[in-house]
């Protein structure tokens, strides 16, 4: 029964989410099964990430930050190398394989046609990988971290994967941009990384301002997503004009 509730709870956001931007996509409607594809994309990319996370924590990681040098690390002088290279870590695989998930599939399909769908299509990934990753958690931490992680993480996923998905649809319309997609990849990376760097802070030292830091963040990237997404709408409401 707990397993069906952390299913619920991991699903229900990203659906209502993708289906926000599904009925305000005014321009030309992107196919239902094309968003689920992508959501179910975003969901399997969670696995390769999870495994290149873990080679990289096992052998990467203690080759340049040996587990004898750590301990304790209270005293550790290097240990916030340690823990930014953990973040970092984690802040490019994961929207690396969010990217990619887009990027080799659904970006080369006819319906992917308009500078918006470049934002739907990657949220749309963000949203399955932000579902499966968030019912791993729970699986895991039960529900003690049920609230805030349904609340937060599909919208943090999604802004990051926003970034990306602004140029990747205005590189689809103009080549010109190809080479600002991973820039914003680059820029999605650093605020996965000062986001969990917040939210990890907030739980390690039981200090709230990290966790409010965290939501303002928070709301800055979700709104200029949306405000970003109808700034691509009209783009290409005007092209269709022309």
């Amino acid at each position: 029964m707990k397993n069906i509730i952390y299913f619920i709870f991991a699903l229900v956001p990203a659906i209502l989410w993708i289906w926000y931007f599904k009925s305000h996509d005014k321009a030309e409607k992107e196919p239902l099964r094309l968003l689920i594809f992508s959501a179910f994309l975003g969901a399997v990319a969670v696995i390769p990430a999870a495994l290149v996370e873990v080679f990289i924590a096992k052998n990467i990681i203690p080759f340049f930050f040996p587990q004898k040098q750590i301990a304790p690390l209270i005293i550790y002088g290097g240990f916030t190398s340690f823990l930014i290279l953990n973040l970092l870590v984690v802040s490019i695989v994961e929207e690396v394989f969010k990217f990619l998930s887009v990027r080799l599939t659904v970006y080369n399909s006819k319906n992917f046609n308009e500078v918006s769908d470049g934002i739907i299509y990657m949220v749309s990934a963000a949203f399955g990988f932000a579902a499966f990753e968030n019912f791993l958690y729970f699986l895991k931490f039960g529900q003690d971290v049920i609230f805030m992680r349904s609340l937060f993480t599909p919208l943090f996923h999604a802004s990051a994967s926003a970034i990306v998905g602004h140029y990747l649809g205005l590189a689809k319309w103009d080549k010109c941009f190809s080479k600002k997609v991973y820039l914003a990849l680059a820029f999605s990376v650093g605020l996965h990384l000062v986001y969990d760097s917040l939210v990890f802070f907030s739980v390690l030292q039981e200090n709230s301002l990290y966790m409010i830091l965290a939501i303002v963040l928070l709301i800055i990237s979700g709104y200029w997503m949306l405000r970003k997404f109808k700034e691509c709408e009209d783009i290409d409401d005007r092209c269709r004009i022309c």
